[in-house]
């Protein structure tokens, strides 16, 4: 159970409230070669307060309809919503909640569960129910209302969409499409984007919300707007943006296992013309498991997390807006990489392990830990004369994390693990041109158009493999470990005591798109959408190293050749949508993504091989 107080002040107004949320359930596993089992170990779903009811189940949320306004009526369709299949919504009204915008908190009396609102899931501001695109997006109030304060709680009112966390990876899939890859040089199949700015690797991912504007959650292919690893859809994040006015509100809460967490957010004017905000979170909770009194390891650190972000907004005109933003987020403890071997397969019985079959109870040698620490510094310039709009947007992303945890999930020095640096650092910038109505072009026809460049370099620096500590032998069996001591060099004496395997891998990637979707109203009823998407990328290794370090020293095994792919690809997507009657919205979409190719590393026994582009048409 989690309780949490929030305050808001702003306008002369000053709320408090006390909700009470269920705990939310998740587990996490590890791919151990000794066959040990993990647990599943809950998290405590933070539950943000509100002077509104929570709102029911998703399963029976439903949709209302999309004409109903922001009334008393509304509330109502809040507290007997249809089924989840009687909506007639082709925009997957079904899936999602439409919000009328209100400044939330502030004004009493409205439902921040049901409201309507203005979406960017074609790169431009659109009423959600006129959008042809399957959607869920619901806004921040709504959000804090349904007590989801993470991405990894988003499922819990997004039909289609798995979000799991694993060893400071997040895992996302919507309907079915997605990647259970969690390393740096593998790419999402579900694309993220925070405020425009698209975030290519998913350290991290899983830290709570700063404050929100809104979420849209987009299903299916999106290669042709949002680009390469769209295949599945994508996750549109969108900040709270600076106010002119004054606007301070605080948030606290405690929970199992000694959770506590606090979040801060204030924002208005500075000077003329100028605004900023700042965000602010903190949280901290102590392990699911406990760790048995034979343990050699006798103490599990406290999970802390802690995230910033600061924003400045510039309008030296009317129509010209100029915003830099920096998020952080700094996280480490065990969090989900401490197991429990419940019940050992032949293999990890075979070295001695035993099972544990305590509930929440384990023994262990070494360590688990995760240390991510991510910036991303992101701004972007907005020319909106009456003719056009014009956006420039660009990042600069640092991601470290460290990771160590034992490998055999057992009080015996058999094998453990030690990523010292999974890095990325990305460089992306995107040049966007929209038209608007009562521009160069005719109100009947409407463009989207853009070029993109995107360069990262990411991989291991390096991540060490141990077996065995000390003097202690090699206890794994033979053909576990032949394959590597056949790569020893004559001369060199087979080792009998610990060993360590280090590997060093790094993986550079360029890419430049340019993208044109053209939206044509044949009549108040019809509409025609064609866009395409062409891209070329380049994605190579710069280094694929194994050392392999013994009691006579360290010892360069394989430095591995390496090598690079050159691919042009093209996204096209086709869109007939029909409106029979107001606030309905019927359409017909065909549309292709793809995920990028990449280089399976880091690299053992052979050179890394080429994983070829994954292209999903829908």
């Amino acid at each position: 159970m989690r309780t949490s107080i929030a305050l808001l002040i702003g306008g002369g107004m000053l709320s408090a409230a006390l909700p009470l949320a269920a705990q939310q359930a998740a587990s996490g596993s590890l791919d151990d070669v000794l066959g040990t089992t993990a647990a599943e170990q809950p998290a405590p779903a933070a539950a943000p307060a509100s002077s509104a009811p929570a709102a029911p189940p998703p399963a029976a949320a439903g949709a209302a309809p999309a004409n109903v306004p922001a009334n008393s009526e509304t509330a109502a369709a809040a507290a007997n919503p249809a089924p989840a299949d009687a909506s007639a919504s082709t925009a997957d009204a079904a899936d999602s909640v439409p919000v009328t915008s209100t400044p939330g908190l502030q004004k009493a009396g409205r439902s921040r569960v049901v409201e309507e609102i203005i979406v960017t899931a074609q790169k431009r501001e659109e009423d959600e129910r006129n959008v042809p695109i399957s959607i869920s997006a619901f806004s921040g109030d709504a959000l804090e209302a349904r007590g989801v304060d993470d991405p990894s709680a988003l499922p819990m009112v997004t039909p289609g969409l798995t979000y799991n966390n694993l060893v400071g990876y997040s895992l996302i899939y919507i309907r079915g499409v997605g990647s259970d890859a969690f390393e740096p040089t593998a790419d999402a199949s579900v694309a993220t984007y925070i405020d425009g700015v698209y975030l290519p690797f998913a350290h991290g991912l899983a830290q709570n919300f700063v404050k929100l504007e809104r979420v849209e959650v987009l299903k299916g292919p999106q290669g042709t707007l949002f680009g390469r690893n769209a295949t599945g859809g994508a996750i549109n994040i969108i900040t709270r943006k600076p106010s002119d006015s004054f606007e301070a509100d605080f948030d606290a809460g405690f929970g199992s296992f000694r959770e506590r967490e606090a979040k801060g957010f204030i924002t208005g004017h500075i000077l003329r013309g100028l605004t900023g905000s700042v965000s602010l979170l903190y949280t901290r909770d102590d392990s699911y498991y406990k760790l048995l009194p034979s343990s050699p390891l006798q103490n599990l650190d406290t999970n802390i997390s802690r995230g910033f972000n600061g924003r400045l907004q510039w309008e030296p005109i009317d129509n010209l807006t100029a915003t830099v933003s920096e998020l952080m987020t700094l996280s480490k403890g065990p969090g989900s990489i401490v197991n429990q071997a419940e019940n050992p397969k032949p293999l990890g019985a075979l070295a001695g392990i035993q099972g544990i079959p305590t509930p929440r109870a384990t023994s262990l040698d070494y360590n688990p830990n995760l240390a991510a620490n991510n910036h991303i510094y992101y701004g972007q310039v907005a020319w909106t004369p009456q003719w056009f709009d014009v956006k420039l947007l660009g990042s600069r992303q640092i991601v470290h994390t460290d990771l160590t945890y034992d490998f055999d999930s057992s009080p015996l020095p058999l094998v453990y693990f030690h990523a010292t640096d999974q890095f990325a650092k990305v460089t992306t910038a995107e040049l966007q041109f929209l038209s608007k109505p009562g521009g160069f072009l005719p109100d009947w026809w409407q463009v989207t158009s853009g070029l993109y460049y995107f360069k990262s370099r990411a991989g291991y620096s390096p991540v060490i493999f141990g077996v065995g500590s000390g003097s202690n032998p090699l206890l794994l069996p033979p053909g576990l470990v032949n394959p590597l001591l056949s790569l020893i060099p004559p001369g060199i004496p087979v080792p009998v005591g610990a060993v360590q395997l280090t590997l060093y891998s790094t993986l550079e990637t360029e890419a430049e798109a340019a993208y044109l979707q053209n939206t044509f109203f044949l009549t108040h009823w019809l509409d025609l959408t064609l866009g395409a998407r062409y891209q070329r990328e380049v994605r190579g290794t710069t280094q694929a190293d194994s050392d392999l370090t013994t009691s006579a020293g360290p010892l360069t095994l394989i430095p591995f050749p390496l090598a690079s792919v050159v691919r042009y690809s093209t996204s096209p997507k086709a869109t007939i949508d029909v409106k029979p009657a107001d606030g309905q919205l019927i359409y017909l979409t065909a549309s292709q993504a793809s995920k990028s190719g990449t280089f399976n590393l880091p690299a053992i026994y052979t050179a890394p091989n080429y994983v070829k582009p994954e292209v999903v048409t829908a």
